[in-house]
């Protein structure tokens, strides 16, 4: 998640190991048949969502959408997965590009009812956050993940 300065929610995005059912493998199973990711190394981003942020970083990104690019990689980190998933839309491929975020195309799915869709894979590693945090320019605010799935 990411609050604003007056700690309102101003975005999220879901994350779920491919071990358990997910999106990849339930909805959009359809739109992309051949691939079946299973593994409780590759996680799953989905429902990336980010509303009424106004602060924007210098890579022209909106500071809530940075956040969750650097903290999907860093609770990857935290967790130990070694890919992040997701299908996203075309202009989803500006805001990850300016964030830094490196990501395979593994598929491409075009409808009239869906427009064109992506599935991509990105890698998770030190490196990979390192290039985000200078892409974002959150280097100086260098942990908006914290935490674990410890319960």
């Amino acid at each position: 998640m990411s609050l604003n300065a007056q700690n309102e929610l101003v975005g999220s995005v879901r994350l779920i190991n491919t071990a358990m059912p997910n999106m990849l493998g339930g909805p959009f199973k359809s739109m992309f048949p051949e691939d079946n990711f299973t593994s409780p190394l590759i996680w799953e981003a989905s429902r990336f969502a980010v509303v009424g942020e106004r602060c924007v970083q210098p890579n022209q990104i909106s500071t809530a959408a940075c956040e969750l690019v650097l903290g999907t990689i860093q609770f990857g980190l935290s967790n130990g997965a070694r890919h992040i998933a997701g299908v996203y839309e075309t202009g989803m491929s500006r805001v990850y590009r300016r964030c830094g975020l490196a990501i395979f195309e593994l598929g491409r799915h075009t409808s009239r009812a869906h427009g064109t869709v992506f599935l991509g894979l990105c890698e998770v590693s030190k490196s990979h956050e390192a290039s985000i945090l200078a892409a974002t320019g959150l280097a100086n605010n260098p942990a908006p993940f914290a935490g674990s799935l410890a319960a």
